[in-house]
């Protein structure tokens, strides 16, 4: 059985387009009425013959059907408004998408470029370092030095800091703990404690003459 409910367009209950003619509306409502009828409905229900002749009475007035059409389109968003807002927002996600892998690509190789930067900085060889930094000087700015003479001077100099270095630490091991280093701890160990007694003590006696 086929039902209509009353909030069908009245183009769809006709099965008509929406540029239907006069003529198109009558034959289509000629057409439907006699299947619609009463008498001739197998239920016997009114409700779609009498839908079917509002359909009819509305759309056969060029003013009521004016009307209908205008109301229709203010109740209800077009297709074509709603195909184009959803083609708007598919965009948007797109574009927001691809905003947010590039953010992440950019963070990961970031990381990666830090990482790759700790990595060759904790390689690098000790020697090499120190002789570059000797041949930095203003003497050796215009000497020019091959691989040979720049890994025997590195070979030297490392062996020279690694002596000081252990020489350093031999005489911290045989100093006195309780030998003093800083300077504000040798003025606080010369400096006479009782005199800030003295000091109080006087002044506090002065208050008592007055």
């Amino acid at each position: 059985m086929r039902f209509f409910r009353k909030a069908r367009d009245y183009y769809d209950i006709l099965e008509i387009n929406r540029n239907a003619t006069e003529s198109d509306i009558k034959t289509a409502f000629y057409v439907k009425s006699k299947k619609f009828h009463p008498d001739n409905y197998s239920n016997g229900s009114t409700t779609a013959f009498v839908e079917l002749k509002n359909a009819y009475d509305t759309l056969r007035r060029p003013a009521d059907r004016r009307f209908r059409w205008t109301h229709f389109w203010q109740e209800k968003p077009r297709f074509e408004d709603k195909k184009k807002l959803k083609e708007q927002w598919v965009i948007k996600w797109k574009w927001m998408t691809i905003g947010w892998i590039i953010v992440v690509i950019y963070i990961f190789g970031y990381i990666f470029q830090t990482r790759c930067c700790e990595h060759r900085l904790s390689n690098l060889v000790d020697e090499d370092e120190i002789a570059r930094s000797f041949l930095r000087q203003s003497e050796f700015k215009d000497k020019h030095v091959d691989s040979l003479e720049l890994e025997s001077l590195a070979r030297i100099l490392k062996a020279d800091v690694d002596k000081a270095w252990r020489k350093k630490r031999a005489d911290i091991m045989k100093r006195n703990p309780e030998e003093i280093q800083e300077e504000y701890r040798w003025l606080r160990a010369v400096q006479d404690a009782g005199y800030s007694r003295r000091v109080k003590a006087s002044l506090t006696e002065q208050r008592r003459k007055y």
